[in-house]
């Protein structure tokens, strides 16, 4: 498989995981928010009206 059909591929999955996932979620989470600025050190320092934003990391490796 090339390079960009793997990035293609691999972006696609998680986007289509991305938006089944928030349409299963029946907690209040919100997957993928979009932030009034961005998070410098992955850490839980950005809050959205009341819920703290958590970066997630993955090694697919």
């Amino acid at each position: 498989m090339e390079l960009k059909e793997f990035v293609k591929t691999a972006i696609t999955d998680i986007t289509e995981a991305v938006s089944e996932l928030q349409s299963e979620l029946g907690n209040g989470a919100i997957v993928n928010p979009a932030l009034p600025h961005s998070i410098s050190n992955g850490s839980v320092d950005v809050v959205s009206g009341n819920q703290p934003i958590q970066k997630m990391v993955f090694d697919g490796a």
